[in-house]
């Protein structure tokens, strides 16, 4: 299965959702992975980023528009030039929306032990 390159992305080929190869053309290709913002990230010939990260005007036809006339197409199309723009960009290291002050090993964290207390 071939998961979405994109941070925090859960979506893997076979969960019902459009995945889309890199374009092969160099400048646009440069430009989704501009869009992807990670660090050194090189896209193979085998990378893709699930339909998720487009907006609704980058598909040939509107997925909205197209089911609600009852035509649900195997898979939806990008239209030539598209560019992913949707991405959640939030610090993959804070969990919480903000990092804890808290420090593991800070004293206040710990009972003090007194002269002739049983540790053990």
């Amino acid at each position: 299965m071939v998961q979405c390159a994109a941070l925090k992305c859960t979506v893997k080929s076979g969960q019902g959702l459009s995945m889309y190869l890199f374009p092969k053309e160099p400048h646009l290709r440069k430009i989704w992975t501009v869009k992807l913002k990670r660090d050194n990230f090189v896209p193979s010939d085998y990378t893709k980023l699930c339909e998720r990260h487009f907006e609704k005007s980058q598909f040939v036809m509107n997925p909205e528009v197209a089911a609600s006339v009852g035509f649900r197409p195997k898979s939806k199309m990008l239209v030539n030039g598209a560019i992913p723009t949707l991405f959640d960009l939030s610090d993959p290291k804070d969990k919480h929306g903000k990092r804890s002050l808290r420090h593991p090993n800070h004293p206040e964290n710990f009972q003090s032990l007194r002269k002739g207390d049983d540790w053990r």
